[in-house]
């Protein structure tokens, strides 16, 4: 998945061999809101579209690599997956990285292991890299004011959205939809 263009042949073959996988391609596929029956896996596929591919095979290994932990930490790495893609997408595009930078910021606690050095064995881009180990970027930016709505610090989410020119009004709004979303509120 760390390559530029998804190989849809390969992955409708990965989930035509795993049951458990392919149903849980389909109740992705239906938090989508595709209102078409899917009759394959091609169709599901290409309504996803490469950026819902890619983060449904990101949630899946985070899901794996969660068993045995508790339920909190992934919760906590979805949570702040949807508030980092809410608050990079309030300007941008393309927030995929965004949510991806949230989504990993946990792999510390997940795998028992530094999250700097997890980050530099990943097959991930620079910006990435920076934001998790260094919270370095716009993007580490944004993963840190989630930790600091966690913490519950609002001189730093003060601070931290005037340096992103984001009202924090809309900031708010967006955790605490971020918190709905992963079912944490």
């Amino acid at each position: 998945m760390a390559q530029k263009e998804v190989n849809y042949k390969n992955l409708e073959q990965i989930f035509s061999s795993d049951v458990t996988l392919s149903f849980n391609l389909l109740r992705f596929v239906n938090t989508a809101n595709v209102k078409v029956p899917i009759e394959s896996f091609s169709q599901a596929l290409a309504y996803l579209g490469e950026s819902n591919i890619r983060r449904f095979v990101a949630l899946v290994a985070i899901a794996s690599v969660s068993e045995g932990k508790p339920n909190s930490l992934y919760s906590l790495s979805l949570q702040r997956a949807h508030f980092c893609e809410l608050t990079y997408g309030h300007e941008q595009s393309n927030s995929s990285l965004a949510f991806l930078v949230g989504l990993f910021s946990l792999l510390g606690a997940l795998f028992d292991e530094d999250l700097e050095y997890i980050a530099s064995h990943l097959p991930i881009n620079d910006e990435l890299k920076l934001a998790l180990s260094e919270r370095q970027g716009k993007l580490g930016k944004i993963l840190t004011l989630a930790l600091a709505y966690e913490d519950g610090d609002w001189k730093a989410i003060n601070s931290i959205s005037n340096d992103l020119s984001l009202n924090e009004n809309i900031s708010a709004s967006y955790y605490q939809q971020a918190m709905r979303w992963a079912n944490i509120d």
